[in-house]
């Protein structure tokens, strides 16, 4: 694994934000040493690894949110890799980006993205999906290492992006004595998200990270290694193909499903968490609930949750109480990344409960 840890050192110890030099050299550095297929016109690289009928995509992304450019530095804690202060580790996505480079040293047929600013809103593989639709037309599955957590398949991002029957097989294919995937409909956007009306199976798997976009993200290693050396066993070709890419599905709200009721919800609980909101999704709206969140945010951090908790019990039917908060720093960094305040709001909201 020593090569595994090698290609996730270099893409983490450099500060990769979309447009920056940085993450251009680091893209060139990977062009010059692979040898891509191709690198279209949104600067992604292509590397097409495909034997006989192999009908795999293999994505991850270049960009990480950042601030500034150039070294990035990493703090060693046993089997965690660590953010510095006022830095981010970028194991998402540095943590795909070696799991590709895995599966490409260990000849696992398939063909290989590395896609570009997928932090700005996944403009790298949008292109994709609009330009080469012949090409993504060509696989049955599409699988992104671009997912926090340890255990999760992802079925759903906003609407279905992989039938549950694949999104078991492949959970079954990942688990061993060690490690346990389950799927998980929780998902919200990575770049498979873009390809699902042209690929049957589009899914995102944990890699081991979390608290990204923030100075306490980190990363599990040992899980990683282990991750890495489950999936160059895995027949990818057998997995089952069962999504249909004509069927349009209705958006998912999975706060609302089953999963949430068996997984999340305690059942001695009896409350209605029903936003108080509207479903509007006015951009004057958003981006005054973005300045008020921040603003709470921030005195949060410095001992005052008084803001924080009006804010939550302006939203919910259910009241909360904040005496003690430590994660507003994580909170920030998801709104400075764009994520929408209403979903950061229901996470805090969830995990103060």
């Amino acid at each position: 694994m020593k090569a595994l840890l090698k290609d996730l050192r270099e893409a983490c110890s450099l500060k990769r934000s979309h447009g920056s030099l940085t993450e251009a050299t680091y893209v060139a550095s990977l062009a010059k040493r692979l040898g891509p297929t191709m690198i279209d016109g949104a600067g992604n690289l292509h590397f097409d690894r495909r034997e006989g009928h192999s009908r795999t995509l293999f994505v991850a992304h270049t960009d990480t949110v950042a601030t500034g450019e150039g070294a990035n530095p990493i703090v060693y804690d046993g089997d965690w890799w660590c953010s510095a202060p006022n830095s981010t580790l970028g194991a998402d996505d540095g943590a795909g980006i070696a799991l590709l480079l895995h599966l490409m040293r260990n000849k696992v047929p398939g063909y290989y993205i590395f896609c570009r600013c997928e932090e700005r809103g996944g403009d790298g593989s949008r292109y994709i999906a609009s330009e080469h639709e012949e090409l993504l037309e060509q696989f049955d599955r599409a699988i992104a290492f671009d997912r926090k957590g340890v255990s999760s398949v992802i079925t759903h991002q906003g609407s279905r992006c992989c039938s549950d029957e694949f999104g078991e097989a492949l959970a079954e294919a990942l688990s061993t004595d060690e490690l346990l995937y389950a799927t998980d409909p929780t998902g919200v956007f990575t770049d498979t998200a873009n390809f699902t009306e042209h690929i049957s199976e589009c899914t995102n798997i944990s890699c081991g990270y979390e608290k990204e976009h923030s100075d306490k993200e980190r990363l599990n290693v040992r899980h990683l290694k282990m991750l890495a050396a489950q999936i160059v066993r895995i027949d990818w070709e057998a997995l089952p193909v069962v999504r249909s890419t004509i069927v349009e599905e209705p958006a998912y709200d999975w706060r609302g499903s089953k999963y949430w009721d068996t997984n999340w919800m305690k059942t001695s609980d009896v409350y209605d968490d029903t936003p108080l909101r509207s479903l509007a999704t006015d951009s004057k709206d958003a981006k005054a609930l973005t300045a008020d969140l921040r603003y709470a945010l921030e005195l949060s951090e410095s001992g005052y949750h008084d803001e924080l908790s009006h804010l939550l019990n302006k939203e919910h039917t259910v009241k909360v109480s904040i005496d003690k908060f430590t994660d507003a720093d994580y909170y920030i960094g998801e709104l400075n990344s764009g994520a929408d305040p209403w979903e950061v709001l229901d996470e805090i909201f969830w995990g103060v409960r």
